[in-house]
């Protein structure tokens, strides 16, 4: 029965400014390996058109695991083809995590009616925020300031 009185209680602020920091690391950390395996799959691309004008004979050496191991260009280049098709494939799946973690800080946000720092105030009216919405709530600024506003939340 406790615990269901603690799921009833109203947030504070704290915990709702704590809540909306969380999923905008959580956004920008998918951000980041988006941006990673964006470069690795660049540098697979790059060696893969190489590799198509080199004869399949050659020696060639590959980095595995940490182990620099030589091979001919036959058995190279399928297997990093091979692994450019998978980068895409979870590309793919970051990007979509990407996007469904914005609208889920972008509900958070109109929920707790927060609204960063620069941003116009909330419009009670029209359930307008004020934002183009583009931005997903992901602004720069690490500090998790808060003031007390009648419409809701500010964070900085």
């Amino acid at each position: 029965m406790c615990e269901a009185t603690e799921k009833t209680k109203p947030l504070t602020e704290e915990q709702i400014v704590e809540g909306f920091q969380k999923l905008r690391y959580e956004q920008r950390a998918i951000a980041n390996k988006i941006t990673g395996l964006e470069m690795d799959q660049r540098e697979h691309n790059m060696v893969i058109k190489v590799l198509k004008d080199v004869d399949s004979e050659r020696k060639c050496f590959r980095l595995i695991d940490g182990v620099l191991v030589e091979r001919q260009v036959k058995h190279v280049l399928p297997a990093l083809v091979a692994n450019e098709k998978k980068m895409a494939e979870a590309l793919e799946a970051l990007r979509r995590q990407f996007d469904e973690k914005g609208v889920e800080l972008q509900v958070y946000k109109e929920e707790h009616k927060i609204r960063l720092a620069g941003e116009d105030p909330i419009d009670n009216g029209s359930g307008a925020t004020g934002t183009s919405g583009s931005d997903s709530g992901e602004k720069s600024g690490g500090g998790a300031s808060a003031a007390s506003a009648s419409s809701g939340v500010l964070v900085t």
